[in-house]
């Protein structure tokens, strides 16, 4: 493909950075490997600006746990414009940590676009942002590359777009190349703009797609250290701002998930291992996990939201009783009754490996794969 430098972007690009290294090294290959430190809310901040009423659209993007506070983390909003912004909008303090349904996100969404407060906000925010980010984009040599090839896991291209957005503004007419482990769907390319995936796209590989958790997959990739939220210049140096963390049993379980894949990696080099089998084991472990995997990996705490914000464990005790109302019947009887659906655990098939009885395991694992197999089917 004629590239010559790979940006594995933070954090979940971590441990495959760390292993292409070691295969640039072993084989002679001619690349070079960068870590880029980013995540969706440091590369999209900046860009706001320029993306008009899409911005509003990523800005006010639903997930499984949305508050109000977590969507102002958004946009870097200050204690003092949070407070703007509740008064001119007429809430409450407590409405930062209200949970909302996804038709009051889409009220605040209107709201927020047609209110001159949270625009000049939004505005000034973003612009505050863009000369640092750009400054360290500039720092890290993308504007060198003829063909900027980012790695990621996936799963819909968001950053990749968000730094092509980014290079545009200053002129670059670079290719930006998307290279990530899978793809739940396919985006139209551009002669500048395009990506691969590896183990699943929007119309290959079903089944890998079908037995796959994208969240418990991120937890295992995940560099043990915050998320970055912008940059700062120190010394006339770019430097990555990261969220603080508190050294918990979660980064030593990321810490000791790198050495396990970094050591396990050594092995398979002197041994060797089929691809069919490789991608087999990831399959038992996503799809299939025992009770013990389950509640290790479980332990995991991982957030969907943009700001990284009111995480969850991937799955717990009370998911494996929530599970039961993930059964296809379940599913069309709250459609019919037009019932608020359930919170959906974020590994759903560890949650049912928690769940006891045997039978009842496998009732609703064939629940969750017949319904993963309808959703696709839908998606297409």
């Amino acid at each position: 493909m004629g590239v010559s430098t790979l940006y594995f972007l933070s954090r979940d690009g971590y441990i495959p950075y760390l292993i292409a290294q070691k295969l640039c090294a072993q084989h002679g290959y001619g690349i070079a490997c960068r870590y880029l430190y980013c995540s969706r809310k440091s590369l999209h901040l900046p860009v706001y600006q320029f993306m008009g009423e899409e911005a509003f659209e990523h800005i006010f993007t639903i997930s499984t746990q949305c508050t109000l506070g977590a969507i102002l983390q958004r946009i870097n909003a200050s204690k003092e414009q949070r407070d703007a912004i509740l008064q001119e909008l007429g809430l409450k303090q407590g409405d930062l940590t209200r949970l909302l349904q996804p038709d009051e996100v889409e009220e605040l969404r209107k709201k927020a676009q047609n209110n001159s407060l949270f625009c000049n906000v939004l505005r000034e925010n973003s612009q505050k942002a863009y000369e640092a980010t750009m400054g360290y984009l500039k720092q890290e040599k993308l504007f060198e590359q003829s063909l900027v090839a980012v790695v990621d896991s996936g799963w819909a291209g968001t950053s990749q777009r968000a730094l092509y957005r980014l290079l545009k503004t200053a002129g670059c007419s670079a290719k930006v190349q998307g290279l990530y482990f899978g793809l739940f769907s396919d985006f139209p390319e551009k002669e500048d703009f395009a990506a691969k995936a590896w183990y699943f796209d929007g119309h290959r590989k079903f089944w890998n797609k079908v037995l796959f958790s994208p969240n418990l997959f991120e937890c295992m990739m995940s560099a043990p250290d915050g998320m970055t939220v912008g940059y700062t210049c120190t010394e006339g140096k770019y430097l990555p701002q990261k969220r603080d963390v508190s050294r918990t049993e979660q980064f030593s379980a990321k810490e000791a998930q790198l050495h396990a894949v970094m050591e396990g990696f050594e092995v398979q080099q002197k041994r060797g291992i089929s691809p069919s089998a490789a991608q087999w084991r990831l399959k038992r472990l996503m799809a299939f996990p025992t009770r013990e995997e389950a509640q290790a990996y479980g332990a995991y705490a991982f957030s969907d939201d943009v700001a990284d914000e009111n995480a969850l464990h991937l799955c717990a005790a009370e998911d494996a009783a929530a599970i039961r109302k993930h059964t296809f019947f379940a599913k069309v009887r709250a459609k019919l009754s037009r019932a608020e659906s359930e919170r959906r655990p974020y590994w759903v098939f560890g949650a049912v490996s928690l769940v006891d009885g045997r039978l009842k395991r496998i009732w609703l694992r064939m629940n969750v794969i017949g319904l993963e197999v309808f959703r696709w089917i839908r998606s297409r």
